[in-house]
């Protein structure tokens, strides 16, 4: 027999004649059984044209194909079903359920390319959904189709809310709310109450207000609609109230602010029992004196007077701070600046030598010469001529410290010559230029530097201070010929040929390779 493609898929096969059941597609392999006519076989494979695979009481075997006639079952279409048919906002899962001869299982939206279902088609917004099987042979079926078309996800317009009146009145009001016609749940809410079902006109007893809300079908809420009713008045307006933009005192103009109940509907003030004036901005004082305001609402309800009475103006700066040390010589001791303020300084600041200004709680110490400021700032912010002190007497300089500022001020104004002590001419050598620097400074010391190199107390190189004498051998190896003083970082100053007095680097390669001791002469 033949076998040719079709919309049908060979399921099972009868026995036409007698017929061997064998355990190969061959007449010489072995008989399972003989098979009579009317036998149904299940048909597994199309081995050739000659042999068939079957199945029987689930054993398998091969029968000739001369000897049944296959039964052909249509491959039906797929059917599709949704997880629900109402009105939602939400996703739709459409299941295909596809013919149990399908080996090969399709789908797709819109129109698209077909693919391949392993699970419900998730639909996101309306559509339809196609499916096809195919058999094992390549017989595709009928299209089966599903069209999804409760998906909304569209919200109701917004409900429209109107008053019966929007005059003040001393009435109550009444607010009607128009939903639109795809709402399925009409809801009002008064003042961010509870949401509560509409059904009739919502009665305003006093200002506040209306929202509304519609749910359709769907789930999907509108945007809320609201009312604010804000005409109803039944009781005269609050009595104003004024408030000024600073309190303390002040040498500014004070802005008086007024604020009137939200129902006024005239808005007066007046200053000093003048006349009622018209509010329409803060009242600005240039002194002190009372302000009162009054509202009038719609209905003509007066309110209570409201007042302020600004009384923290002042314009008058307090007079110079004076300032007196407690000691005029020179000193070497600090030296204390005492500041008498006026008694109307709310401030009292004071700085040294152009500093910051610094609150004055007690007496200046000044630890070096320097002048001293002082001012006075009373409450309303005026501010007092600034008064000084010039701190010049303290002297702290050590004895080290006098030196050394001594031989820095012959810099450019000594002349060397070795053996010379000219003092008028300033011609001298090194050591008779560190004996006129200690002499002017109460020192007397030696002419000569091997003799100025065994004074005092000897000094390790780590150890120096200014006013130390430094010795070197410039000439005769290891015998002192020449003598500095140290000025401190390292460097120290002396008197040098064809140079003068200049200042040199200790630890330089030359000035090391020469060194040789230290001496302190004074503490």
């Amino acid at each position: 027999m033949s076998f040719s493609a079709s919309a049908f898929a060979s399921t099972t096969a009868t026995v036409t004649q007698g017929v061997n059941f064998r355990s190969a597609p061959s007449t010489s392999s072995s008989i399972y059984s003989f098979l009579k006519v009317g036998t149904t076989l299940n048909v597994l494979e199309h081995v050739n044209s000659y042999w068939l695979k079957v199945s029987l009481n689930g054993k398998v075997g091969y029968v000739s194909t001369s000897y049944v006639k296959e039964t052909q079952t249509p491959l039906t279409a797929p059917t599709l079903t949704a997880s629900g048919t109402a009105p939602t906002n939400q996703m739709v899962n459409v299941t295909i359920t596809y013919p149990s001869n399908a080996a090969k299982k399709e789908f797709r939206i819109n129109g698209g390319a077909w693919t391949t279902y392993t699970a419900p088609v998730a639909m996101t917004d309306n559509g339809t959904v196609e499916a096809r099987g195919t058999d094992a042979a390549g017989n595709v079926s009928t299209v089966g189709s599903y069209s999804v078309n409760n998906i909304d996800k569209m919200a109701p317009a917004a409900p429209s809310l109107k008053a019966d009146q929007t005059a003040i009145t001393n009435q109550n009001v009444t607010v009607s709310i128009t939903y639109p016609a795809d709402s399925a749940v009409n809801e009002y809410r008064v003042n961010d109450g509870a949401w509560s079902q509409y059904s009739q006109s919502v009665v305003m007893t006093d200002n506040g207000t209306v929202e509304a809300r519609g749910t359709d079908a769907a789930g999907n809420v509108s945007t809320v609609g609201s009312y604010i009713v804000n005409n109803i008045d039944k009781i005269a307006p609050a009595a104003p109230s004024l408030k000024a933009d600073q309190t303390a005192v002040t040498n500014q103009n004070v802005t008086v602010s007024i604020a009137y109940p939200a129902d006024s509907a005239v808005n007066e003030y007046r200053v000093n029992d003048g006349a009622w004036l018209t509010y329409s901005q803060s009242v600005v004082m240039t002194d002190n004196g009372i302000v009162e305001a009054r509202g009038t609402d719609a209905a003509g309800n007066v309110s209570t007077v409201g007042s302020y009475t600004v009384n923290n103006i002042d314009k008058i700066a307090p007079a110079a701070p004076s300032l007196k040390a407690d000691q005029t010589a020179v000193t070497n001791q600090d030296v204390t600046v005492f500041i008498t303020y006026p008694a109307d300084s709310a401030v009292n600041e004071y700085r040294v030598n152009d500093g910051a200004w610094l609150a004055y709680s007690q007496s200046v110490v000044m630890m070096d010469n320097g002048t001293v400021e002082a001012r006075g700032t009373d409450a309303a912010g005026n501010v007092s001529t600034v008064s000084s002190y010039m701190v010049s007497n303290i002297d702290k300089r050590t004895i080290g410290g006098k030196i050394v500022d001594t031989a820095l001020s012959f810099q450019g104004k000594v002349t060397y010559q070795f053996g010379v002590r000219d003092i008028p001419n300033l011609i001298l050598d090194c050591s008779s230029f560190t004996q006129y620097v200690f002499k002017l400074n109460g020192k007397s010391i030696p002419w000569s530097s091997k003799l100025q190199g065994n004074l005092g107390t000897y000094v390790p190189k780590a150890g120096l201070q200014p006013g130390d004498l430094v010795f070197f051998s410039v000439n005769v190896p290891n015998e002192i010929n020449h003598v500095g003083i140290y000025i401190g970082n390292g460097q120290f100053i002396s008197n040098l040929p064809n140079k003068g007095v200049v200042i040199s680097n200790l630890n330089s390669t030359h000035w090391t390779s020469h060194y040789i001791t230290a001496r302190r002469v004074v503490n």
